[in-house]
């Protein structure tokens, strides 16, 4: 007795279970890793924030302020820098600009040395994480409604050509295409999620679901839904954000 899904949610549905429990890649999975997302005018003021840094010089240096809506199951993603042949006083310029003091700024492990020299130019806090594997964290990601916020053209446009490759990781995720340059943006994005994501981490994403033979695929996804809110519901009844 779940609500009627949205013709967007239908075709979401059928792609995840035939992805996860068939082993079936249909055309625009093999395609766009994101096939379907929002766009909207401005970052919800009700959402708390974190920024991610995806560095570039040849390529785009990529900052994106992303934040989360457990509530709905939202990823709010929004373009702070997007330019490439940035100088490190370029970039750290910036982040001085545009990202408030008290904001946090998550960026790759692998470029230790750029990292220190960012902070000590901003007097930002910059995490330093390690990658999560590509495939399973947008698994992750394909949970929530995406949401790209205010003046993202750039972010936008990597979103609509980020595409899957044939290749499957170590976990049997499927991987996206690397060549193609169109991954700054959801680099960046991915690094915020990292430290956004791990009350989720602790959820689990609740695809291991009994299935009866009778049901159809979009009850499929609305029972794992209801099980993934319970679990979201109660992590935030402990927490007293309910």
């Amino acid at each position: 007795n779940g609500r009627k899904l949205t013709e967007d949610e239908r075709k979401m549905a059928i792609d995840a279970y035939e992805n996860e429990y068939m082993g079936i890649f249909n055309s625009h999975i093999v395609g766009r890793v994101f096939p379907y997302f929002e766009v909207e005018k401005l970052f919800p003021n009700h959402i708390s924030s974190i920024y991610g840094l995806d560095f570039g010089y040849s390529h785009v240096d990529a900052l994106m302020k992303v934040g989360i809506d457990y509530k709905r199951m939202r990823i709010y993603i929004e373009q702070i820098v997007f330019e490439n042949g940035l100088s490190e006083g370029d970039l750290g310029k910036r982040i001085l600009r545009k990202v408030p003091k008290n904001a946090s700024v998550v960026a790759d492990s692998a470029e230790p040395r750029l990292i220190n020299d960012l902070r000590r130019i901003t007097n930002r806090s910059i995490v330093a994480v390690q990658k999560m594997m590509v495939g399973y964290q947008i698994k992750q990601m394909q949970d929530f409604t995406i949401v790209i916020c205010g003046d993202s053209a750039g972010t936008i446009a990597e979103f609509e050509q980020y595409r899957w490759s044939e290749n499957i990781d170590s976990r049997g995720h499927r991987v996206p295409n690397k060549k193609d340059d169109v991954d700054n943006s959801i680099d960046a994005a991915r690094y915020a999620l990292t430290l956004l994501m791990k009350d989720y981490e602790k959820v689990g994403r609740a695809m291991d679901v009994p299935i009866e033979k009778t049901e159809t695929k979009e009850e499929v996804l609305i029972k794992k839904r209801k099980i993934r809110d319970e679990k979201l519901r109660k992590m935030r009844e402990r927490r007293g954000l309910c």
